[in-house]
């Protein structure tokens, strides 16, 4: 669009001059890149920013994702996020049928790890993710019940993604932990469930938020090691309320760190046994409060990841 600017010049008398032009603003705001989309469809689609209302639009030219979701065919629009933070935004509309949201990507290639949420505006939510490059999204659906705020959150590989109706209260639909870099693709997507359709989704209130946090890194498949070999190790009681119970399959001549970790990705205590010589370990987690966490067991070689309900 097109804005008068003003300005007022002074110089070293006090003589002053008004001197008001035109400038014309155009393409998106400094930092985020139009690539233009992925898969089948790359390089046919478009992209918009309104300065005055601070809108962004997204065009899809057609492009519609494919069985099986290994690659992400919907047009894109980017901006980088370096470690801990989240990206919000509220999806206003969406033309002709077709669906949009945000997503947080490890890089812009068409089948990246990602975490994806989605609107059509009507009355789908629509959830996605990808813990593995090339591997399906296995993209799924649900009632939106008018919520159009999406959000997802990212602390350390623990990924979040939930809506709201009023920005306030959120509803969970996503709780993932994947393995990725610290730097991602935080973006604002559309893509279309006709081929012979262009969907345009319309974004206000667009945030993207780094929280400056080091990086935690839990393992990409929680349960599973994911290093060089695994150990058997099994936790009980599970709910727990005062103290855990590991109990390890053999004996281990080596460091074992145990680090119990909250919901957020953050480090809520932390144990060391300069080797395990018993099979049966007791943790006291009385002074931790009642929710959900991950243990994290680990040595130089081996590790596993098991979840824990406290009471």
């Amino acid at each position: 669009g097109e804005y008068m600017v003003s300005y007022q010049l002074v110089d070293a008398v006090g003589n002053m001059s008004d001197c008001n032009f035109m400038i014309t603003v155009d393409g998106l705001p400094c930092g985020w890149v139009d690539n233009g989309g992925f898969g089948d469809c790359a390089g046919t689609n478009n992209s918009d920013f309104d300065l005055e209302t601070e809108t962004f639009s997204v065009t899809s030219n057609g492009c519609v994702p494919g069985h099986p979701f290994t690659t992400d065919n919907q047009a894109f629009i980017n901006t980088q996020l370096c470690g801990d933070g989240y990206i919000k935004a509220l999806v206003t509309d969406i033309t002709n049928k077709g669906f949009g949201g945000i997503s947080l990507r490890e890089s812009q290639m068409a089948g990246a790890k990602k975490v994806e949420l989605g609107t059509n505006r009507v009355s789908k939510i629509l959830k996605a993710l990808r813990v593995i490059d090339n591997y399906p999204a296995f993209p799924q659906e649900a009632i939106s019940f008018d919520k159009f705020w999406l959000k997802i959150e990212r602390s350390g590989n623990i990924f979040r993604a939930s809506a709201s109706t009023d920005d306030i209260t959120y509803v969970p639909f996503i709780f993932q932990s994947i393995a990725m870099g610290e730097c991602l693709q935080a973006g604002l997507w559309a893509y279309s469930t006709n081929e012979a359709d262009e969907v345009t989704a319309i974004f206000n209130q667009v945030e993207v938020v780094e929280s400056n946090n080091n990086l935690i890194e839990l393992p990409s498949d929680l349960g599973v090691a994911t290093s060089t070999s695994a150990f058997d190790v099994s936790l009980a009681p599970n709910p727990a309320r005062e103290q855990i119970i590991l109990s390890f399959e053999q004996l281990l001549d080596e460091e074992v760190s145990i680090l119990i970790f909250d919901i957020n990705g953050q480090i809520v205590q932390k144990v060391q046994f300069e080797k395990i010589v018993d099979l049966r370990q007791t943790i006291d987690i009385d002074q931790i409060p009642a929710g959900t966490y991950f243990v994290n067991i680990r040595t130089n070689l081996q590790q596993k990841t098991l979840k824990l309900i406290k009471q």
